[in-house]
């Protein structure tokens, strides 16, 4: 789940990356789960990006590169600033977007360049609020507060510095949310949070997901998972056991960008997680081979789940983990809503693009240079 990390005092906003679950049972959610394929016969020998859009934008070269995020394929937006931002000195900013998936990039009126702390956040367009395909954007300047765009930063709405992150930073990652104060799960169709019509029946709720028209819930309690699913926006819940011995600290969970994929994975402790795969019933899943440290997982399709660590990137079918050499490492990748891989490298600030479906994919590499 990403974090929001702000200044000392004030408490960190909702995560961004979507947790799954299970419920009480109200009729059959079963659906025939993908073929499970077979090991991708891929070099392990690290490849190089399919495509390389290196662009020149105006930004000038004492900039450094804070933040770049993408809402889909398309639409992104990069935040650059003027110092190292390690002191309480005030920095300038630039922003800047793209709409032609990072090809070229054109400047937006920061709404507050002169500030300190500077921060960045971008969430996919799944509302009809959030208009062609933008998704939103939320920036974060202190002391002045936070700033929001639905339109792709034509105009921003403000809010007030405050200790709590403003109700439009939990919606801006998705339709549902766990409510901080209740633990409740809500609904954020119509601009406004409402708990579901049934809440899921599951203890200490830390995760939710929905795609596809599936809603997922996941939880951990005294080291055991739970999960629970509905296929019509929380009035119904199936609940089917996830077979575990305990030990699990947190319980993320994962579905493909069209909901046909459900996968747990849950944290042990800085090892390699547990995971397990919905096809009816939740199975667990060994991956033989698998790193013993990771950075990310994705589910991307086709019965598979991507993993990133620091020594190459590869997928787990059930029973392996198969490296497969992709141009990615040290990423934390992340599905866009068409399920093409977004991810930074943190080393360099290289932005990667991974289009396609399951292992195969097409990298594309993308790199700002500032004149």
């Amino acid at each position: 789940m990403r974090q929001f990390r702000l200044s000392a005092g004030l408490a960190l906003l909702a995560a961004v990356s979507i947790l799954l679950a299970a419920g009480c049972s109200v009729g059959d959610l079963r659906r025939p789960p993908p073929a499970r394929p077979s090991a991708p016969s891929v070099p392990r020998s690290p490849a190089g990006p399919d495509e390389v859009r290196q662009v020149r934008v105006s930004v000038p070269v004492d900039y450094h590169q804070r933040s770049v995020e993408f809402a889909d394929p398309l639409h992104g937006y990069a935040l650059f600033v003027g110092c190292t931002g390690d002191d309480d000195s005030a920095c300038p900013a630039m922003l800047l977007s793209t709409s032609d998936g990072g090809r070229s990039w054109q400047e937006l009126r920061h709404p507050q360049p002169l500030a300190r702390n500077h921060q960045m956040y971008v969430g996919a367009a799944w509302s009809s609020e959030m208009t062609n395909g933008h998704g939103g954007l939320l920036l974060f300047a202190e002391p002045h507060g936070w700033y929001h765009s639905v339109d792709g930063g034509r105009t921003f709405f403000h809010e007030p510095w405050s200790e709590q992150a403003p109700d439009v930073s939990r919606r801006l990652f998705g339709r549902f949310e766990i409510e901080d104060g209740s633990r409740k799960l809500v609904d954020w169709a119509g601009g406004r949070p409402h708990p579901v019509p049934t809440q899921p029946p599951i203890p200490e709720i830390n995760g939710v997901a929905y795609a596809g028209g599936r809603l997922l819930v996941s939880g951990v309690r005294d080291g055991r998972p739970y999960a629970a699913l509905s296929t019509d926006y929380g009035k119904t819940w199936h609940a089917s056991d996830v077979p575990d011995s305990g030990g699990v600290l947190r319980l993320q969970a994962h579905l493909s960008a069209d909901g046909e994929d459900a996968w747990l994975v849950g944290d042990v402790g800085g090892r390699f997680p547990k995971l397990w795969r919905y096809g009816g019933r939740w199975e667990p899943v060994s991956a033989a081979g698998h790193p013993e440290r990771f950075i990310s997982v994705a589910a991307i399709g086709g019965g598979m789940l991507a993993v990133t660590s620091p020594g190459g990137s590869g997928v787990v079918t059930p029973g392996h983990y198969n490296d497969l050499g992709w141009p990615v490492r040290d990423v934390y990748l992340r599905v866009l809503g068409d399920g093409t891989l977004f991810g930074i490298d943190q080393r360099d600030g290289t932005v990667w693009l991974g289009e396609g479906w399951g292992a195969g994919r097409k990298w594309i590499k993308i790199v700002l240079v500032r004149t």
